[in-house]
């Protein structure tokens, strides 16, 4: 696999997009995974990536030093049959969920925040047949409490969900109806409750919070959703990126991005304890282009402005990409190369990648 450092792109590219020139160099963490990578930002600035291995194991690896270099991978074991989810637990240690080859909802957890020190794998039990969705709240005057939330769909379709406070019990998997096909996305956008979305059977966007209702569209995929605003993207039929814009209150119909993707699109996380973290921050979109197989970027500044042209990152990709913002406010998109190996690329300052 090649990744070049400067990206060219012919007139006939499948995006009307402007040339990005020097952009970063990627990076090869080695290994040998499928699925779609996860990262989180750790208490101690360090980000951490995590991915099922070809031995369909849990492999991760770490920063050295917030914004630094990445050690070497190292399997956490198991036997996992989905892309894994993981959290900064409120109180520090790193947690991650996949479901096993029992369908049921596994997690190992930072013995000591900070410290890649794993505890023994522990079922949650349950059944699932997506991919895990996972968020939190923080402690504040509507929470007493920090709380950790999965959701997924369950064996007869439904979304099911589970709810874990102070790093305690969990309350158990309950059922929140619905039909879905796909997985779940879940945000939290207010001190009340979450908005989790969903593809329906009809193909449309789905949002649950006091009860199901549809938001439109046309999905070819699961959706993903903008945790510094709400907004709401996923791969239309016809395989051009949508964005469902939240506006504070309500959201507005599909609008499209344009383009020709073959993967889910992604948007960087952005951990809400972070210096400006918020609508400050350009939102950016990232998908695998259907013409080359490279990774394509389209950003919205801060202000609300409109997504400007897509740009070519280079690369040579499978699967879908997983973004997420250092402590530096710069982002690093992790994808596995058509070699097998995990691959990131960073930002060379916070909204640029020149």
């Amino acid at each position: 696999m090649h990744f070049n450092k400067a990206v060219s792109v012919s007139l006939c590219s499948f995006f009307f997009a402007g040339i990005l020139l020097a952009t970063p160099s990627w990076e090869s963490l080695g290994g040998s995974f499928q699925g779609k990578p996860i990262s989180v930002l750790g208490s101690d600035g360090r980000l951490r990536v995590f991915v099922r291995g070809s031995d369909n194991a849990l492999w991760f690896s770490a920063q050295t030093s917030p914004s630094g270099s990445w050690t070497p991978f190292v399997s956490l074991g198991g036997v996992i049959t989905s892309d894994p989810a993981a959290v900064t637990y409120e109180q520090g240690p790193i947690a991650v969920f996949a479901l096993g080859s029992d369908c049921a909802v596994w997690t190992r957890s930072q013995i000591t925040a900070a410290v890649d020190n794993y505890s023994d794998w522990t079922s949650l039990g349950g059944c699932g047949t997506s991919d895990l969705a996972v968020a939190q709240t923080f402690a504040d005057k509507a929470h007493p409490f920090s709380e950790v939330y999965l959701f997924m769909r369950g064996a007869d379709n439904t979304e099911q969900g589970n709810r874990q406070v102070l790093m305690g019990s969990w309350s158990g998997w309950g059922s929140g109806g619905g039909y879905l096909t796909s997985a779940p996305a879940a945000v939290l956008l207010s001190s009340v409750n979450f908005n989790i979305f969903v593809r329906g059977g009809d193909n449309a966007l789905w949002r649950y919070a006091a009860g199901w209702v549809t938001l439109g569209g046309a999905m070819n995929g699961p959706p993903a959703v903008a945790n510094i605003n709400g907004s709401v993207i996923y791969r239309g039929i016809d395989n051009a990126a949508w964005i469902n814009p939240y506006n504070g209150t309500s959201w507005s119909g599909p609008v499209s991005l344009g383009g020709s993707i073959i993967s889910d699109p992604t948007t960087p996380y952005c951990d809400e304890r972070l210096p400006g973290c918020g609508t400050t921050l350009d939102l950016e979109v990232f998908a695998i282009g259907g013409g080359d197989n490279a990774l394509w970027v389209t950003a919205s500044p801060g202000s609300g402005s409109p997504f400007g042209p897509w740009q070519s990152l280079g690369g040579d990709i499978v699967g879908d990409p997983y973004a997420v913002r250092n402590m530096d406010s710069t982002i690093d998109v992790f994808v596995i190369g058509s070699d097998g190996a995990l691959w990131h690329i960073r930002q060379s300052t916070p909204g640029s990648w020149q």
